[in-house]
């Protein structure tokens, strides 16, 4: 008998993760743990980012993802405190397939090595934006996530502007 809890498959099984086109990846910290950033509100109510050291390391491997992969490109992410977005753009490719799993898998290695600790859960999160209405629609959540975080973590800290 296997006791073991079946995983849920993150990825669509027919689809080719080295077709051409946008991804929606979120990737997270294990156990919730919050290491690369902490949210705070500046002076006029919005919302700073400021990244721990693990953080900056990952913002550093983010950015050097078009570097190692040059068929693919970095274009919208954001570091929360235990969890990255980010939009990866797969371009045209003819001599070399390039995979989101083979992408992600540098990048969550890289910070490994980088920083000499292991913080990942296994697998990651993504959605194709096959339209640009849906990559519209995920980069304003991406810059809308610090507001949602402290709004959901820390409700009195919220003040609106009028």
């Amino acid at each position: 008998m296997n006791y073991l809890p079946v995983r849920k498959l993150n990825r669509l099984r027919e689809f080719d993760y080295s077709t051409p086109g946008d991804y929606f990846v979120t990737i997270c910290v294990k156990d919730k743990t919050i290491k690369l950033s902490e949210i705070t509100p500046d002076r006029t109510g919005k919302n700073t980012v400021l990244l721990t050291e693990t953080g900056k390391t990952v913002e550093k491997k983010l950015i050097e993802i078009s570097k190692v992969y040059q068929y693919a490109k970095l274009d919208e992410y954001m570091i929360m405190p235990d969890h990255v977005h980010a939009i990866i753009t797969i371009l045209e490719n003819s001599e070399r397939k390039t995979t989101l799993s083979k992408i992600v898998g540098y990048f969550k290695a890289a910070v490994t090595k980088e920083s000499g600790i292991s913080i990942w859960q296994k697998s990651f999160y993504d959605s194709i934006l096959d339209s640009e209405e849906m990559y519209y629609n995920a980069v304003d959540y991406i810059q809308q996530n610090p507001y949602r975080w402290q709004e959901k973590y820390f409700p009195e800290n919220i003040k609106l502007i009028p």
